[in-house]
């Protein structure tokens, strides 16, 4: 993309008494009429901004606006859309502007002339207007601006009056209108003969009279132009009458600065007047063709950097005046030079004046790439330049291409003999001209669509004032090829000499084209920025290149931000969370409800399918995922994608989920809610099963690439990897996750296929009546290894398996005999009190917590589970004495993971079926209750934003080992 009107307007503007004259430029800006909507005749547009108020009270719309508008359109006067008129309202207030206050942000981009007015509305008093018959006048005051030049053209004044009527609504309607209908009048009563047609252009800067001979030429030569004039010429100063009819001054400055080869540099416009500044390097036109680039060494996945590498480059190639991009992205040239001409001009290049980018790029372990990059001309394929440099990041490539740039001209002049008339005469003495304004863009930005977030924070570039003057009224607009519909306007403001700003760079993009996207390709970012320097207005810009992935690609650098593929509320997701709740068993633990998901996988038919193309590998530089509906919609995926669709599954089921990262692998894993303290019980399968720890919680590891395997051997193989993978695993927590990185919005286009709920249920159950039975059978096994005889330790052990296998009687007639042991007093109180916890007999249970803490009144252990009965009861006072009491003896880790394993459903989750633990919402009353103690909650306490209490007959509902695992089991 070529600078569009892009360089400093240093010198006062210059009448001359042989052009069009100065002062008839207001006036045949006012009154240059046209005919189409899109651009009137001679360029002129013209919008409005009035204030109409009923004594000092002002009314929601103006009649005197739009009659006025009404009227000055059946004359042939063009305006705006009405929806960037709106839009120049909201910044503009009507009495300021009448005041003569004009606000920076409209431009000559936006409209040409603006009439601000004022109406006051006032009601006429007489006799025959006693209440029943109203009359109003309107005295209207306006003013017409020159955008452009900020220079009010006329102050107008008009008065209108409504006739009687017995509607004061319509009295006021009818005096506005009439003033409006008046104020047109007078406007355009006062036009002169329009000469719409003609510019005038100064050129500054020309190094000869050759120079200026060629320019006029050029600018005869540009489409919309019929005649162009010399009015005067100096050695370093011609100004220029151009008739273009149709065209408007910024139209033009932007036609000139975009030709190649004219040499001209648009610095500024206003309403009929262009200025130019001459670049004998502008007056070169070189196309240039990019090539990919060559892998000497490269890891999987990184095939990609074959064309992302010349595409950065390009990109700040592009900046310079003389370069044109041709031929579309990176593509091979044939292996001979020879046959280079050929192939180039079928690309749209002209061989004798092209340069082709080449190189190579070898990349490390640690994602560093080393980029080599050469330029070529296109003619005979010599070497004109060649540059290289070892980068730890992307960013460093774009350094790597504006540092070609920058060295690009030399290289050229030093060798000219390869192109011909490509490089003009007289280069080397005449510098590329000084900006107004340098324009640095974020260097190094990628965008993920999964991840992109319009409310994110965004990039920033630099704008700086490089010129003596002010520059005043600085806006600028960012674009990212293809994918913003509608850029956004960013207010810089006003920069003094030297003075430079950081600005945010806001993209909106096109939630469609996202979803569309199914390539990795450099785009390009284009920062234009509009400003003013004294009368006249200037536009900079500066490119730079974007990444832009796959839809479905990710970075593993970050791995937080796989949760964005996790999307429990997709309907195909909800769909089957539904089925697998009215499958499962409603009391189901989150251990069991787990394995019916799992279960559920295998019913769909769902497969294992490792992707070829893209293996996954954790130290890959990207990645590529499938949506949920697309491995439902496919039936296969890869081992993350079968994860991804998991998690998305527990989640909708309101089971805190889980993606084990390794190296060269992905599972899942879910929260069991189980402190990882008791992770030991019968409450699994086996003593041998292991669980993972992980936040003070034990969660259930599952091998989703087992789809169609039993939920034990899913289990076992899960264990597995986590023991054998346990240094180098990363565990990525969904709720957690979703902090940075939150469901995307990207659209799957993908209709999974329909569900068979009976099969899926029938499937289900039998899965889960076999893991049931070698659940019981692990648990008989376990109380048969303890036995009924031994000592006391031996038969408290005993006691709490049987708790946990729900034999609370057998439970509580053993503690109770064991409660006569002086030794083993304490332990088998507090497990009576949990016994009594669990079969829902909160006084009873609180008795027996008091009589053990009277024994040890430290024991940080029995506080807890004398918390969590006071907290059923809803007891507060005793909760937060209890609470205090476990911390004070030193039971943070107990509080943290009592927090942590009672969390209920994660926020902005729509779960299939309400389950959890039976303390759901106990973790915001923890810290509520510390708050109101004065105390600071231990590191890492996890807190609810709303209280949600959960009763005893809520405990009673659900299985016992979903409360008994958050208690406390004394032992010895």
């Amino acid at each position: 993309m070529r600078r569009q009107a892009a360089r400093a307007v240093t010198s006062p503007r210059r009448p001359s008494c042989a052009v069009w004259g100065a002062l008839a430029v207001p006036l045949a800006l006012l009154f240059g009429l046209g005919a189409t909507p899109a651009r009137a005749e001679g360029g002129v547009r013209y919008t409005t901004v009035f204030e109409e108020l009923e004594g000092d009270a002002p009314r929601a719309s103006s009649a005197a606006e739009l009659a006025a508008i009404e009227a000055m359109r059946r004359a042939g006067v063009v305006f705006i859309d009405e929806a960037q008129a709106r839009r120049i309202r909201s910044v503009n207030d009507a009495g300021a502007l009448v005041t003569g206050q004009v606000s920076p942000v409209i431009t000559p981009a936006d409209a040409d002339v603006l009439i601000a007015a004022r109406c006051r509305l006032s009601p006429v008093t007489s006799a025959l207007t006693s209440g029943t018959a109203y009359r109003y006048e309107a005295r209207l005051e306006a003013k017409v601006i020159d955008v452009g030049t900020g220079q009010v053209l006329g102050a107008h004044f008009a008065a209108g009056q409504s006739r009687l009527r017995f509607s004061p609504d319509q009295a006021l309607e009818e005096a506005a209108r009439d003033a409006g209908q008046k104020l047109a009048a007078e406007l355009l009563a006062a036009r002169p003969a329009p000469d719409a047609d003609r510019v005038e252009l100064t050129v500054r800067g020309l190094p000869n009279v050759t120079a200026g001979q060629r320019v006029v030429a050029g600018v005869r030569a540009v489409p919309g132009v019929v005649s162009a004039t010399v009015l005067s010429q100096n050695p370093s100063l011609m100004v220029v009458d151009v008739r273009a009819p149709g065209r408007a001054a910024p139209d033009l400055a932007v036609a000139l600065d975009a030709a190649r080869g004219l040499g001209l540099v648009a610095t500024g416009f206003s309403a009929r007047r262009v200025v130019c500044d001459y670049s004998a390097e502008a007056a070169a036109a070189f196309d240039v063709v990019l090539t990919p680039f060559e892998a000497r060494a490269a890891r999987a996945g990184d095939g990609w950097l074959a064309t992302a590498l010349p595409e950065i480059v390009g990109a700040a190639l592009e900046n310079r005046a003389f370069v044109t991009l041709r031929g579309g992205g990176p593509r091979p040239l044939p292996a001979a030079p020879a046959a280079w001409p050929k192939a180039l001009a079928a690309r749209g290049a002209t061989p004798k004046a092209t340069l082709v980018v080449a190189g190579s790029y070898t990349r490390d372990n640690d994602g560093g790439v080393a980029v080599t990059v050469r330029v070529r001309a296109g003619q005979g394929g010599a070497v004109v330049l060649t540059d290289q440099l070892a980068c730890p990041d992307l960013a460093c490539v774009a350094r790597l291409g504006d540092h070609l740039g920058e060295s690009l001209m030399p290289a050229l002049l030093a060798k000219r003999h390869l192109f011909a008339d490509a490089v003009p005469a007289g280069l080397a003495a005449a510098p590329e001209p000084p900006r107004a304004l340098s324009i640095t863009p974020p260097a190094g930005r990628a965008i993920f669509p999964a991840l992109y977030r319009p409310d994110a924070p965004g990039w920033t570039a630099t704008v700086k004032n490089e010129g003596a003057a002010p520059v005043t009224a600085v806006v600028l607009r960012a674009s990212l090829s293809g994918l913003t519909p509608n850029p956004v306007d960013q207010v810089v403001g006003d920069l003094a000499p030297g003075e430079a700003r950081e600005v945010p760079v806001r993209l909106v993009l096109d939630g469609g084209a996202l979803s569309r996207r199914d390539r990795t390709a450099a785009e390009t970012l284009t920062l234009t920025v509009d400003y003013r320097v004294g009368e006249l207005a200037g536009r900079e810009s500066r490119s730079a290149a974007v990444m832009v992935f796959d839809r479905s690609a990710l970075s593993w650098t970050d791995p937080d931000s796989v949760a964005a593929f996790v999307r429990p509320r997709s309907d195909a997701v909800q769909a089957v969370a539904r089925a697998v709740a009215h499958a499962a068993p409603a009391d189901a633990d989150p251990i069991t409800l787990g394995g019916a998901l799992f279960a559920a996988l295998g019913a769909l038919d769902l497969r294992y399918q490792r992707d070829p193309a893209s293996p996954f590998s954790a130290e890959a530089t990207n990645d590529y995922l499938q949506l949920p509906e697309e491995t439902l919609a496919r039936k296969s995926g890869d081992c993350d994608d079968l994860a991804v669709l998991y998690a998305s599954l527990a989640e909708a089921l309101d089971l805190p989920a889980a993606l084990l990262v390794t190296p060269d692998h992905v599972l899942v894993a879910v929260s069991t809610g189980v402190p990882a303290r008791n992770r030991g019980a019968p409450y699994v399968i086996d003593g041998e099963r292991r669980l993972l720890e992980h936040d003070g919680v034990a969660w259930l590891p599952l091998e989703t690439t087992l789809l169609g395997a039993s939920v034990a051997d899913a289990w076992d193989a899960g264990a597995k990897v986590v023991a054998e993978k346990r240094a180098a695993l990363r565990v990525v927590v969904i709720r957690d996750a979703w902090k940075t990185a939150p469901p995307t919005g990207l659209d799957a286009g993908a209709t999974p296929p329909a569900l068979d709920a009976a099969r899926l249920t029938e499937r289900v159950q039998r899965a889960l009546a076999d893991f049931e039975g070698e659940r019981k059978r692990a648990v008989d096994a376990a109380l048969a290894r303890v036995g009924a005889g031994g000592g006391p330790g031996a038969l408290l052990e005993r006691a709490v398996m049987l708790v946990l296998a729900g034999r609370l009687d057998e439970a509580r007639a053993l503690l109770e005999k064991l409660e006569g042991d002086a030794a083993m007093r304490r332990a088998a109180l507090n497990n009576i009190g949990n016994v009594e916890l669990l079969a829902g007999r909160l006084a009873e249970a609180r008795g027996a917590y008091d009589a053990a803490l009277k024994l040890e009144p430290s024991d940080a252990r029995v506080h807890l589970n004398a918390a969590i009965a006071a907290w059923l009861a809803g007891d507060e006072a005793a909760f937060d004495e209890h609470l205090v009491g476990c911390l004070t003896n030193g039971g943070d880790d107990l509080v943290v993971a009592l927090s942590r394993a009672a969390v209920g459903g994660a926020a902005g989750t729509r779960g299939a079926a309400a389950r959890g633990p039976a303390l759901r919402g106990i973790d915001g009353d923890i810290a509520r209750a510390l708050a109101r103690r004065g105390r600071p909650a231990p590191t890492g306490l996890r807190a609810a934003p709303t209280p949600s209490r959960t009763r005893a007959s809520d405990a009673r509902g659900g299985r016992p080992d979903a409360l008994g695992h958050q208690l406390c089991w004394l032992l010895r």
